[in-house]
């Protein structure tokens, strides 16, 4: 998962800021040598999938006889993006933001008829709170069948857990799921269980669906989740796609894209082939503009708690777009009033059915927090760091990457799914042997390329660090200044073992042990150990002070 992805909450308004921060933190990086996409000969490859009916369920005007169809057409999209499980609502200090069954009401309220509209995502679908990623997935897709999406990017954290468990959602899914920039390596070739794009009439009007996904995944993701894969160019891939799809029929083309939102702006700006509508996501960001191109470009936020409506007027005697709209939706209401849209009961249903199956799994109580740990915070990440060295306690130093914890603890009891909820990857515990030397050089790169508490900057146990650059020092617990020749035992998770957020951890030491356990196990076990209570709470066992001071 993408630990190096941005947080799995808050949306972020932002705009130059958060997205400048979720490129730090993702690492995104459309800067690949040029490859031409490759041709699948299969006809869902080509996205011949679904051109027989319109979404209105009507024939074709001419063909059935009937009128000619009106001359001027308003398309309407609703989009969202990097869901990332979050089936129920979250409460942030007095707001209750997004829950499936909320944007449902909410859409609803904006006239959403799938029948007519396209409902589409931009990726990230599944991975985040144990309601989704403990089910690898499926509530989501449930979800998704039931609101009646049409399409959605495949995202970094759709690979989470391997290409074999995509391909099986991809299977149990009602929509596709689309990427024009993934290749096999070996071959050249689009893997067989991977669409390029999708013609949809809507109205009467063919509209084409490009899936793209962010170049980083190779380091967003575990790496071996995309062995054999690779990620091609964004920009020089619509360059290609695009005249394709409107060479095999579409009229209008609508960018899905899983990759951040101001990169997605420069490429707006720079294709020779221009899209009618990018929906970008990966970064988090709750924006929309009009790139210079004269394209709409949106990223719809994060966690349901937001959407995209945009509305494209298509001229048929002209046969272009010729204007557009696009505003976009908070899903919040003040927690002390009551709800403004009625929820829709069907996915409160199904949302209930999958809690209740969770917590006979996971709902047994560990520990008490009296105030809560905030997310993100110094707090979670030596939380995690010093509940590791406190059940291996032969290592010396633990590192774990800020994007493996993904949201805040909720006062009151701790339940093994709030541990879960906290570190949602199927991320293994590895022990590695490293010198002074290269431990500094991991903490330096990491320190340099990452921002506080994004993506790949360290949450660290038995040391603290100061600087940057040249100047980073490492000091290690007990204030004994770090032996650059001394070898010693640090503890990661095998995301950044691979690569993940550009650890060297795995070159350096190519024998490391797996531990056979997952991440969060030993902070479910040092949490249950330590017995906390309402009377002494986790926090008061929680170092809350910086290790980077």
């Amino acid at each position: 998962m993408t630990r190096g992805g941005s947080s799995g909450r808050g949306l972020v308004v932002g705009i130059v800021a958060a997205s400048a921060i979720a490129l730090v933190a993702c690492g995104s990086d459309d800067s690949q040598p040029a490859k031409e996409p490759a041709q699948d000969a299969s006809a869902d490859a080509l996205g011949d999938a679904g051109e027989e009916a319109s979404l209105d369920g009507s024939p074709d005007s001419e063909e059935a006889g009937l009128d000619a169809p009106e001359p001027i057409v308003e398309l309407t999209v609703f989009a969202t993006s990097d869901e990332h499980g979050w089936l129920q609502p979250y409460t942030d200090s007095a707001q209750i933001l997004g829950g499936a069954a909320n944007v449902m009401g909410w859409m609803a309220k904006d006239g959403l008829d799938v029948s007519k509209h396209l409902l589409v995502s931009s990726g990230d679908n599944w991975a985040g709170p144990a309601i989704s990623s403990y089910f690898r997935g499926e509530p989501v897709v449930q979800a998704f069948n039931l609101m009646g999406y049409q399409a959605s990017a495949i995202g970094n954290h759709e690979f989470d857990w391997g290409q074999d468990v995509l391909e099986l959602r991809m299977g149990e899914a009602q929509h596709k799921y689309l990427s024009a920039n993934i290749r096999q390596e070996s071959t050249g070739l689009v893997p067989d269980f991977i669409q390029r794009y999708l013609i949809v009439p809507v109205q009467g009007v063919k509209v084409g669906l490009i899936g793209v996904t962010a170049p980083s995944t190779v380091t967003a993701t575990t790496p071996k989740n995309v062995a054999g894969l690779v990620f091609d160019n964004i920009r020089e891939t619509l360059d290609a796609v695009v005249p394709e799809v409107r060479g095999a029929g579409a009229e209008v083309v609508e960018v899905l894209a899983h990759e951040d939102y101001l990169p997605m702006i420069l490429v707006a700006e720079t294709t020779t082939s221009k899209a009618d509508l990018i929906l970008a996501g990966h970064g988090h960001v709750l924006a929309h503009t009009i790139a210079k191109s004269g394209t709409p470009v949106a990223s719809s936020g994060s966690g349901w708690m937001a959407y995209t409506l945009a509305k494209l007027t298509y001229d048929r005697m002209q046969g272009k777009v010729t204007a557009s709209t696009v505003e976009q939706r908070e899903v919040s209401y003040d927690s002390a009033g009551p709800n403004p849209v009625e929820p829709n009961p069907e996915m409160e249903s199904l949302v209930e059915e999958w809690q209740t199956k969770l917590d006979a799994l996971m709902g047994e109580t560990i520990g008490y927090t009296e105030t809560g740990i905030a997310y993100p915070s110094w707090a979670m990440g030596n939380w995690a760091c010093d509940a590791w060295l406190a059940m291996v306690p032969d290592a010396d130093v633990a590192v774990q990457n800020f994007g493996g914890l993904r949201q805040p603890v909720a006062k009151g009891p701790i339940t093994k799914q709030t541990v879960f909820d906290v570190m949602p990857f199927e991320n293994r515990l590895m022990q590695v042997q490293v010198t002074g030397a290269q431990l500094l050089e991991n903490i330096k790169m990491a320190v340099g390329k990452y921002v506080i508490f994004g993506g790949g900057y360290p949450a660290v146990g038995g040391m603290t660090f100061t600087g940057t650059g040249d100047a980073l020092v490492i000091t290690l617990e007990g204030g004994v200044p770090l032996d650059l020749a001394k070898t010693y035992k640090v503890l990661i998770n095998d995301y950044m073992y691979g690569g993940g957020n550009n650890y060297l951890f795995g070159t350096q030491d190519p024998n490391a042990t797996d531990l056979g356990m997952n991440y969060r196990d030993p902070v479910i076990a040092w949490t249950e150990q330590l017995g906390s209570s309402s009377t002494d709470p986790l926090e008061s066992h929680v170092d809350p002070a910086p290790r980077n001071q």
